[in-house]
């Protein structure tokens, strides 16, 4: 785990259209924002899963580009309000993961 990432995993649950949800559990390999470094990996790799650019994110989002890009590229925080508007748009549900 790298410095200044948060410590544990999260389970992510992603929405399928064609089939019930899948479960991953995430953990940090890279640099995050300091404010929820899971939450920025999940949004990170579920874009690349579905080939989303920054820009379509941000029109699915609702969110100015800029904001999305600064924060995808772990430059800048974002508000809690702007995470949960990108989850929705990527259909990224969480919860924690407890450890046992």
């Amino acid at each position: 785990m790298s410095p200044g990432a948060g410590s544990g995993a999260m389970v992510v649950v992603r929405g399928e259209a064609d089939g019930p949800p899948t479960e991953t559990t995430t953990m940090m390999t890279a640099k995050p924002p300091k404010a929820y470094p899971s939450l920025h990996l999940a949004i990170v790799r579920e874009m690349e899963r579905q080939g989303l650019t920054q820009t379509a994110l941000a029109e699915r989002s609702g969110i100015d580009r800029t904001i999305v890009n600064r924060y995808v590229n772990g430059a800048h925080d974002t508000s809690g309000e702007n995470i949960d508007a990108m989850l929705r748009a990527l259909k990224i549900k969480i919860r924690p993961h407890m450890a046992k």
